[in-house]
């Protein structure tokens, strides 16, 4: 595949590239969005798409990147007449009660959503543990809205 060369910053890209970072084909990208959007975990969309584990673990984090990015940059000014807000609970590798203890990212997680309640546009996110930092974070950012 032909790349190029940025004349401003010197990074190298191909013209079909998805993603800036991600250096797969676009068939590949939808293919591993739309299984990871299914349900399908993170080892069998590599299975199934034919890349490497890290691959999908790098294209779902630079596609939560830029999704961030367009939330961020889009969503701005909304007039909700009444908004939820809710906390979503998972676990990283185990229970926080069995995590050891230089384990930072391991145990207890929280999403912390605003989702106006009409459209269901979700107007702030936050995931991470469920400390007031974190809280602070989210209403402040859920306030710029």
């Amino acid at each position: 595949m032909q790349r190029y060369r940025c004349t401003k910053c010197g990074k190298t890209f191909h013209q079909d590239q998805v993603l800036e970072g991600v250096r797969i084909e676009k068939s590949k990208a939808v293919q591993i969005v739309h299984l990871l959007c299914e349900g399908v975990g993170v080892r069998a969309a590599a299975r199934l798409a034919d890349v490497d584990q890290s691959t999908v673990l790098n294209f779902l984090s630079t596609a939560g990147e830029h999704c961030a990015k367009l939330l961020d940059a889009k969503v701005r000014n909304v007039n909700a007449e009444q908004v939820a807000i809710d906390e979503l609970y998972s676990f990283v590798f185990c229970k926080e009660a069995n995590r050891e203890e230089f384990q930072d990212g391991h145990g207890d997680q929280y999403v912390f959503l605003a989702i106006d309640k009409t459209s269901k546009l979700i107007l702030s996110h936050l995931a991470g543990k469920r400390t007031n930092e974190n809280c602070y974070w989210f209403i402040r950012d859920f306030r710029l809205y």
